[in-house]
């Protein structure tokens, strides 16, 4: 690689993962609002395939092993820290919605496995090592969470992690609704491409000499919501993610638009999303 060549470098890839900082308490109150509809989402999967393909993944990597404990990153409703437990793995698990952490502690009970995890309500940006109150993590694991945003947040894993770090992100998600909607409010597009945090990080470990493995998968569902609770989420979400309301004439677009999808589909908005989803697992240098 030739030496004055800028393109491949650790600030290069920083300033390409550039992911909107979404205002703390605007952040919160939408993940509290989506925790319902999520949770219920978590329990019609619980026997997902892709838990034993994700574990058995892991195993032969050697990034986890009976005796290792985890830190779950943003961990929602709890449904990989529920699994690690129900697999006799000690998980501390932390989030920003304490929406999330209550049904996280509800499905912890429900699995009878509640004394085997931690639950701590904090940002992860805002959390120092010394936080956390212990000297490191076997397997540090963060699963398509807001909380891993920046090249800074997966430095602080690896800080953390004793042996190894798990980091999931979609590689492309296309929601045309979520576009249509955006397009039509006259908000601005998104800074970044899905993509850029799985290329980020992947590239920074490679040039870091961590080399993590990769696994590819593809995933596509259809939510059906009903208008008032789709007006409300998509009102939360654009707000969350503008970090100010939305003007009384956005609210009238946004009902306008969500009434239209609704006529159209005998009643409910639907909203369909096509994506694939990165696994990226390496081991930490001590």
């Amino acid at each position: 690689m030739d030496q004055q060549d800028t393109s491949f470098t650790v600030e290069a890839f920083a300033t390409l993962w550039q992911e909107e900082q979404n205002d703390r308490p605007e952040q919160e109150k939408f993940w509290n609002f989506r925790s319902t509809r999520y949770n219920q989402h978590v329990k019609r999967t619980k026997e997902d395939p892709n838990w034993d393909k994700l574990y058995a993944w892991l195993s032969d990597l050697g990034g986890i092993q009976p005796s290792f404990n985890v830190l779950d990153i943003g961990c929602g409703p709890g449904k990989f820290a529920v699994n690690f437990a129900k697999r006799d793995h000690a998980v501390t698990a932390l989030d920003i919605s304490e929406g999330m952490l209550e049904k996280a502690k509800a499905n912890s009970s429900e699995a009878g496995v509640a004394q085997q995890i931690q639950f701590i309500h904090a940002p992860w940006e805002q959390l120092t090592p010394a936080d956390l109150g212990s000297d490191g993590f076997d397997l540090v694991f963060a699963s398509k969470t807001p909380g891993i945003s920046s090249l800074e947040a997966i430095a602080k894993m690896n800080q953390v992690s004793r042996h190894g770090c798990f980091y999931s992100n979609f590689v492309y998600k296309r929601n045309p609704l979520q576009n249509r909607l955006r397009s039509l409010l006259g908000l601005p597009e998104k800074t970044y491409r899905e993509g850029d945090a799985v290329y980020a990080t992947f590239n920074v470990l490679w040039l870091e000499g961590y080399y993590p493995a990769l696994q590819y998968l593809e995933r596509d569902w259809e939510i059906e919501w009903q208008l008032d609770e789709a007006i409300e989420y998509f009102t939360l979400y654009f707000e969350a993610e503008q970090e100010h309301p939305l003007s009384a004439d956005q609210q009238n677009r946004l009902q306008s638009a969500l009434q239209q999808d609704a006529a159209q589909h005998q009643g409910v908005v639907l909203e369909q999303v096509q994506s694939k989803l990165a696994w990226m697992y390496w081991n930490v240098k001590r």
